[in-house]
C-alpha cells in the first residue's frame, strides 16, 4: 500500500525527473527564455523608478532580490543539465571501452584465422 505522501513524491519525482530532461534537451530555448527574463525584469524596474521614483530603494531591492533568484534558479538547471550531460559522458566511455575490447578480440581472432588460413594452404599445396 502506497501513501497520500508517497504518491505526492512519486508525482514530484516525475516532473522533477521529466523537467530535468527537457532542459537538457532545450538548452538553446532555455538560453532565451531566461535571457528574455532578464531583460523583462529590469525593464519592469525602470518602469516602476520612472512612475514612482520616491519608492526606487525598494524597487532596487525587489530587483536585486528577483534577480538572485533568476540566476539562482538558471544556476540550477545548467548544474542538471550538465550532471546529466557527465552521466551521459561516463556511460559512453564505458561503452566505448566494451567495444574496444570486443574490437581487440575480434582483431585477435582475425589473426589466429589468417594464420590457421596460411597454414592450411600450406598444407594444401604440399
Amino acid at each position: 500500500m502506497v501513501s497520500r505522501h508517497g504518491i505526492i513524491f512519486l508525482r514530484m519525482e516525475e516532473f522533477w525527473f521529466n523537467l530535468r530532461y527537457f532542459f537538457y534537451s532545450h538548452k538553446t530555448l532555455f538560453d532565451v527564455m531566461f535571457l528574455f527574463l532578464y531583460f523583462l525584469e529590469q525593464l519592469i524596474l525602470i518602469y516602476l523608478i520612472l512612475i514612482k521614483p520616491e519608492n526606487a530603494h525598494i524597487y532596487a531591492g525587489t530587483f536585486a532580490l528577483l534577480f538572485i533568484t533568476t540566476i539562482s534558479f538558471e544556476k540550477i538547471c545548467m548544474e542538471s543539465r550538465y550532471r546529466t550531460l557527465n552521466e551521459n559522458t561516463i556511460i559512453y566511455q564505458i561503452e566505448l571501452n566494451e567495444l574496444e575490447k570486443e574490437y581487440n578480440v575480434l582483431v585477435d581472432e582475425n589473426k589466429r584465422m589468417k594464420e590457421l588460413l596460411e597454414q592450411l594452404q600450406k598444407e594444401l599445396k604440399k
